[in-house]
């Protein structure tokens, strides 16, 4: 059957479900539940604006309303059934509670909340532009990093590296256009060749869960140009003892056992844990190992593909009821990590991160609550080609070891009357030395350069944030942003900014506003609808602004002194319905990306000695848009049945500018259409799923940057598990009929390129099995 027959089998599928959303659901006013209760904290004070939500633990589908001005929340013409009811407001941790509801039977649910054990950053409230994923989703997800767990989530996508080391993107926007946070501190990627992305950085067992944000709708952190992705890891709050250990193995080798203990009191917590992930080489749906299509040494491509270790400890200490103080420390120790598209491999990867919060509860007056949090992070990173064929003679003739260092700080106010207001404060240093060695007459000539000579950059911004519950289910959000960055490159050689933008300047200052305005609307029972205008900024990245290498293989790379920083104003508008166990969330955006930054092929301005390549590439800021439309829906099926479905599609367009050879209109790297259709079963402990992905054809290419047209795909999955309250085992199988088939997000556009595609792994399995004990109080 062709992907186009196929497109249109699943979108026809997707239609009835999404048409059943809108009929009157078969059950009675007497099949229905509901939970209604009273928010408070622990001195009784009632918490108004906080976001409820329940989730139905057979269906997965979700009811949520915001608390009234008394602290109240009611939610009406729910199944009958157990719920999973979280509880988010900033300042206090986030809650779980297991509910049990009966038909006609409302159930009380009063709750109170304690001072957060974690960082809550975001001031949105639910909405079709916000998602995430908790530590049972995660758990039951075949990925290896959080890349791949992510592209569950509509409208996200990964960027495959290798066999690991996957970088997320929000509709097409990732990298330096995200902002992705570890509980609160920013971590950076060493490799100028974005060989280990943030994301790459942290475990999936260290993971509680990700909270991700589409779009410039956050202003709490900088640099939310695209979207925001803030991930959070687990927390002590054990009393008692508690142990989690869990294994997984698969195809290729894959073999990735933790362990996590919890210890801890009524005033003193601690956890740590470790991880370790290895495997080889994947194959693509022919059997090919995907080595095999790289330029390696004899017998190298059969090396493990990976090999990474991970530890990470965290100290809580609680002297008061409304007082939390918390320590953490983790290292990932990798090995050894095999890029195939890229002309160098990782020989190591490692990374440090330090994070310090406090927290203290109603302090005073109009100060509801503060929060401090200071980090620092190291990562150091060593590339080289001693396993191509490219190295000839030599052990390596291409290497380059980057370090890149961040520490900072942020202080975040809850004041009364939901004013939130914040303060950040960040430095950043990058440095990335590197040698070449050729035969020159017959005798070994090793050269030296420093692509990234010691640069810093220092950011310093804040915010201020208004939420109200305005009554009658509605809630406004709304703030704004100012941030002030300072980025320096004292030691960097000047010919390249000189000859390709005639420039000598190796120091900029920016500065700019971000804001937004949204309005939710939540009803009784059965819908809501949210709209917003979010604009926000980020600061041109120090490789974009002061790379320099002419010894690239066709031509110099150079960065652009000169560049503006870039900012998008996007419209948002959704819906959620529901009608029992009917849903139907439509969205549709539109971005003005002001002064995006891309890639183009610079011509040599003037002669400057030492510089003979008549182009270089570079970066230029250029006028941009993008827009487009997520869909997702569940219906039930007869026996037990539920089918979901989603639809994902994002359109970008660039201003040609043909006198700096930016012909294309197309922007870069912007993903296809992307449909997916899941049918799950729930019985009691058991559960299965079979999933099927079906992309278009991507045609609407950055021919300036060497894009490739990519062909549309289907591919379909196979899961099911075992859920005790102790032990829970998930088995799977992706990539059923071993299609062959390439994403397009997966092979580097210049200039990081050698011209290799790289595929989809082919039919591979996997198997989970974890196991839990606990003992005392929680």
């Amino acid at each position: 059957m062709s992907i186009r027959r196929i497109t249109i089998a699943m979108a026809i599928a997707l239609f009835c479900l999404l048409a059943g959303a809108l009929q009157i659901s078969g059950q009675s006013k007497k099949d229905l539940a509901g939970i209604q209760g009273l928010l408070s904290d622990r001195s009784g004070a009632v918490i108004t604006g906080a976001i409820v939500t329940a989730v139905s633990t057979r269906s997965g589908l979700s009811w949520s309303t915001i608390t009234d001005q008394n602290g109240h929340f009611s939610l009406i013409d729910l199944p009958a059934g157990t719920f999973q009811v979280d509880i988010q407001q900033d300042g206090f941790a986030e809650q779980l509670v297991s509910v049990t509801t009966s038909p006609g039977v409302t159930s009380d649910l009063p709750l109170v909340l304690s001072i957060a054990a974690v960082v809550q950053q975001i001031n949105v409230t639910a909405s079709p532009a916000n998602d995430g994923l908790d530590a049972g989703q995660v758990r039951e997800s075949s990925a290896r990093d959080l890349g791949e767990v992510t592209q569950d989530i509509v409208g996200v996508q990964k960027t495959r590296q290798a066999g690991i080391a996957s970088d997320i993107a929000i509709r097409g926007l990732y990298h330096d256009n995200l902002a992705t946070t570890f509980d609160g501190a920013r971590l950076y990627g060493a490799c100028t060749g974005q060989m280990d992305p943030a994301a790459f950085h942290v475990d999936l067992s260290e993971v509680s869960h990700v909270d991700v944000v589409k779009g410039p709708f956050d202003i709490t952190t900088q640099g939310a140009l695209g979207g925001y992705v803030k991930v959070v890891t687990k927390t002590p709050d054990a009393q008692g003892v508690n142990l989690s250990s869990n294994v997984s193995v698969g195809s290729y080798g894959y073999y990735n056992p933790s362990q996590t203990v919890q210890l801890g009191s009524s005033s003193i917590h601690f956890l740590g844990g470790y991880s370790f992930r290895t495997s080889e080489m994947y194959r693509d749906g022919n059997g090919t190992m995907v080595s095999q299509i790289a330029n390696y040494r004899n017998n190298s491509q059969y090396l493990q593909a990976f090999r990474v270790q991970s530890g990470w400890t965290k100290l809580a200490l609680e002297p008061s009821p409304n007082q939390r103080a918390e320590i953490g420390y983790s290292r990932q120790q990798g090995d050894i990590v095999l890029y195939p598209n890229k002309m160098m491999d990782g020989v190591f990867d490692y990374v440090d991160r330090f994070n310090a919060r406090y927290d203290w509860l109603k302090p005073h007056g109009v100060m509801s609550a503060a929060h401090a949090v200071a980090y620092a992070d190291k990562v150091n990173h060593l590339m080289d080609n001693r396993l191509r064929s490219s190295s000839g003679t030599f052990p390596v003739s291409m290497s380059a070891q980057v370090v890149s260092f961040a520490d900072g700080i942020r202080l975040d106010f809850d004041m009364v009357h939901g004013v939130t207001a914040g303060y950040e404060s960040y430095r950043r240093y990058w440095n990335s030395n590197g040698s070449m060695t050729m035969l020159m007459m017959g005798m070994p000539m090793t050269t030296y350069s420093s692509t990234l000579p010691g640069v810093t950059e220092i950011v310093n911004g804040g915010f201020v944030a208004y939420r109200k519950a305005l009554g009658q289910g509605f809630l406004l959000t709304t703030g704004g942003r100012y941030d002030y960055s300072h980025s320096n490159a004292p030691k960097s050689p000047t010919a390249l900014y000189l000859a390709y933008h005639g420039t000598s300047k190796t120091a900029a200052d920016d500065s700019g506003l971000s804001g937004n305005v949204k309005v939710s609307w939540q009803s009784r029972s059965w819908a809501s609808l949210f709209a917003g205008i979010g604009s926000n900024i980020r600061f041109p990245d120090p490789e974009e602004r002061f790379f320099i290498s002419d010894s690239a293989i066709s031509t110099g790379w150079v960065g652009n002194p000169l560049l503006t920083h870039p900012g998008n104003t996007e419209y948002d508008f959704g819906l959620t319905a529901k009608k029992g166990r009917y849903t139907l969330s439509p969205l549709v955006f539109f971005s003005n990306l002001n002064n995006y930054i891309t890639l183009y092929a610079a011509n040599r301005m003037q002669a400057v000695q030492g510089v003979t390549s008549m182009r270089a590439q570079s970066y230029a800021n250029v006028q941009a848009h993008q827009w487009g439309g997520e869909l997702a829906g569940s219906a039930p099926l007869p026996g037990g049945l539920q089918l979901y479905g989603s639809l994902a599609y994002a359109r970008g367009t660039k201003v040609p500018q043909p006198g700096n050879n930016i012909e294309s209109s197309n922007l870069f790297q912007v993903p296809p259409l992307k449909s997916m259709l899941n049918l799950r079963y729930e019985h009691r402990y058991f559960s299965s799923e079979l999933s099927g992905v079906v992309t278009g054809r991507q045609d609407h290419i950055d021919t300036d940057e060497n894009e490739l047209r990519t062909a549309g795909y289907s591919v379909f999955n196979f899961k099911t598990g075992y859920h005790m309250r102790q032990i829970n085992l998930e088995a799977g199988l992706n990539n059923v009929l071993s299609r062959q088939y390439s994403e397009f997000l997966s092979y580097a556009r210049n200039p990081y390129t050698n011209g290799i595609r790289l595929p989809e792994p082919g039919r591979n399995f996997f198997v989970s099995l974890s196991y839990s004990f606990a003992r005392g109080a929680r």
